[in-house]
């Protein structure tokens, strides 16, 4: 594990819908920045579309979209200033930005999961027939079953 990344084994559990989950997707929390807003609404509808919204879930939510801001502004930094950059003395050392990047990557791909709402999440048994009311409504093919 040189990247130092954490990975667990065996099965995750099953995740079905919540009793006192929320029925509608609750404002944005006031740490996040606006530019968060649309993911925040997206994954917040989504869940609580499935019934998996409860609000012991928020804080978790709001980490997930944190990391997907901050993964965009590391992606902006790279951009503006490339992979390298120079330090004192004329040195060129990796941006800083790309080791947070990945970083917020990785919080990605573990909440994301554990949200169930990547299709690694999604693909468990417990959420494979779940769909959001939102989702149906979007899917012109839902009535096709493909």
């Amino acid at each position: 594990m040189a990247s130092g990344r954490v990975y667990v084994k065996g099965n995750r559990p099953h995740l079905a819908a919540l009793d006192g989950s929320l029925l509608k997707a609750p404002p944005m929390p006031a740490t996040l920045p606006p530019e968060a807003k649309a993911d925040w609404q997206t994954a917040a509808a989504d869940l609580a579309g499935r019934g998996l919204l409860p609000s012991a879930v928020l804080p978790v939510l709001e980490a997930y979209v944190g990391a997907l801001w901050m993964a965009r502004k590391c992606r902006e930094a790279i951009a503006t200033h490339g992979v390298l950059v120079k330090a004192r003395g004329d040195q060129w050392k990796p941006n800083p930005a790309a080791s947070m990047l990945a970083k917020s990557n990785d919080v990605i791909a573990r909440l994301s999961d554990d949200l169930g709402i990547s299709p690694v999440g999604r693909s468990r048994s417990g959420i494979k027939g779940q769909a959001s009311a939102h989702e149906k409504n979007a899917d012109p093919f839902v009535e096709f079953d493909i």
